[in-house]
């Protein structure tokens, strides 16, 4: 948790550093520093999440700053009342870090699952509370019928935790 803090406030020092916290910037160059200012907020609120922490703690191989950005990514996709009906973003976050911890064990056994192979959602479902579980059902029905948001989700995770990896299919 102290080192989720630390990253959180490096980000904004670097703000900070700019003179980008107090508004000192041009009119020519205002959007681009709400732009940094957002992805920096964004960014630093993922640090935040459940997701992040198990990726930190789990997955050392991964980029912690890609997966950051991803994180910020997925929860905006989820977060927006109905954007993906059922997902709840404080369920779905608790699930996916339950998922990240499973993958790694599965790895440290000498296997090479994927976040979202039915094996190490299996293992996550297990390893979480039933509560947290809940948000997956919604979701998975929202992949099976072919929903763009929730697939964009999944390739945004396997883009930043599986290194590219999308082997999860489901049945038709």
């Amino acid at each position: 948790r102290e080192e989720l803090k630390k990253r959180a406030h490096a980000v904004w020092s670097k703000l900070v550093d700019a003179g980008l916290d107090a508004g000192e910037y041009t009119p020519a160059t205002k959007p681009e520093v709400e732009a940094a200012r957002d992805a920096a907020k964004r960014a630093s609120e993922a640090l935040e999440t459940k997701l992040y922490e198990a990726v930190v703690e789990h997955l050392t191989n991964v980029d912690a700053d890609a997966a950051a950005s991803a994180i910020a990514d997925v929860r905006d996709m989820v977060r927006p009342t109905n954007n993906l009906p059922g997902v709840k973003w404080f369920r779905f976050d608790a699930l996916l870090a339950a998922a990240v911890r499973a993958m790694a064990a599965a790895r440290a056994r000498g296997g090479r699952p994927v976040l979202f192979s039915a094996e190490t959602l299996g293992e996550a479902l297990l390893m979480s509370k039933v509560q947290a579980s809940l948000s997956i059902w919604p979701f998975l029905d929202l992949l099976k019928k072919g929903d763009a948001r929730a697939r964009q989700v999944r390739l945004k995770l396997a883009g930043a935790l599986d290194g590219g990896v999308d082997e999860y299919t489901l049945p038709s």
